[in-house]
């Protein structure tokens, strides 16, 4: 899963920095921590070819896992201090409503990540499916994410898989998708 996180996510994700073993610490972590995730794998290839993680203690967390590798963390920012200003922002953005915008959905898919290979495929489509059969199932009726604004590939993804703008702030669209609960 590091692997295909490091090819997904370009320089401008902080994640994108770990480094493996704190990847992989980072991912398991989330996907003990959250309600719901999905692997793709290719089994005539036997290859990975995505990935999503959806819940809604995500910041939660993401708070814990931070405060578990605090030095490395640091020490990380420390090295890109381009995402010291970043988070900055993000906190300022949090304790001041007027500024920043929280979407009406506490469910959200945190990551998506699927092989360039494997890109215009279904992979992705086949993802969110087994998400929202399992959203549905659990009586959940919505569910949201974020994506930054210069990833014109997974905008037009999410368009296409019927996803609405709830709100945009500086670097980011937040969609949101309502789903049919019977």
């Amino acid at each position: 899963m590091s692997e295909l996180h490091i090819n997904s996510f370009d320089i401008h994700h902080f994640t994108s920095r770990f480094g493996r073993e704190l990847l992989n610490s980072y991912l398991k972590f989330l996907i003990a921590h959250n309600n719901y995730s999905y692997v793709a794998i290719d089994e005539e290839q036997n290859k990975f070819t995505g990935y999503l993680i959806c819940g809604d203690k995500t910041e939660k967390s993401i708070n814990l896992f931070i405060k578990n590798n605090f030095v490395k963390v640091i020490k990380l920012l420390l090295k890109n201090p381009i995402f010291i200003i970043e988070k900055i922002n993000e906190i300022i953005t949090k304790l001041i409503p007027l500024i920043g915008k929280k979407s009406k959905t506490e469910m959200r898919v945190f990551i998506i990540a699927i092989d360039n290979k494997y890109q215009g495929k279904g992979t992705g489509y086949l993802l969110l499916k087994a998400l929202e059969s399992d959203l549905i199932k659990d009586s959940i009726s919505q569910y949201g994410l974020s994506v930054r604004k210069e990833n014109k590939k997974a905008i037009e993804f999410y368009n296409k898989n019927l996803f609405k703008i709830e709100f945009e702030n500086k670097k980011s669209i937040f969609y949101i998708k309502k789903l049919v609960v019977r």
